[in-house]
């Protein structure tokens, strides 16, 4: 069985999809009550720790990482402060992927990541996770270009452990 460790989980949309594929999610992580409660209904194996991630000192071995790291600092939506601290999350997700070596991880944030003023931050992750040992990819995919009924421009970011000699291809809509 496949196995995944997943942070920034919040309710768990994302590993209710990997669930599905037959993943198994042995912990998650967020700061959100009513989000692991929400996500414990839906997913209540998965160990779900309800707790800042820069306070995590282990996490258990696993072929997948995954994670959406905050995106309030650069969303739309959000603050748009590109010295925000949250913006610079990703280098907690980067220790987890130091710790736990997966053979792989998966990253999806908001597409504004990709404004000029935030290039550095995107920039610096993509260095991160290849100075880690991954080979890496990024696109902005549209879920309505894959059956979901919603406009919704997500980045993803994947990598792959160069020792495994696999190179990502991101899905045709």
């Amino acid at each position: 069985m496949i196995t995944a460790v997943s942070l920034f989980s919040g309710c768990g949309g994302s590993d209710m999809g990997i669930h599905q594929l037959g993943i198994d999610v042995l912990m998650a992580n967020d700061i959100i009550p009513y989000a692991r409660d929400l996500y414990l209904a839906n997913l209540p194996e998965t160990n779900y720790l309800l707790e800042d991630i820069r306070n995590i000192q282990s996490f258990p071995m696993a072929d997948l990482l995954i994670g959406c790291y905050p995106c309030q600092g650069f969303s739309q939506g959000g603050i748009r402060k590109a010295d925000n601290k949250i913006n610079y999350l990703y280098r907690e997700f980067a220790r987890a992927l130091n710790t736990i070596t997966p053979k792989a991880f998966i990253v999806e944030n908001v597409n504004g990541m990709l404004r000029s003023n935030y290039t550095h931050l995107l920039e610096d992750q993509i260095k991160t996770f290849e100075d880690a040992g991954y080979n890496v990819k990024y696109q902005v995919l549209n879920a309505a270009h894959y059956g979901v009924p919603q406009l919704r421009k997500r980045i993803f970011i994947v990598g792959i452990r160069k020792d495994l000699g696999v190179h990502y291809v991101f899905p045709t809509p």
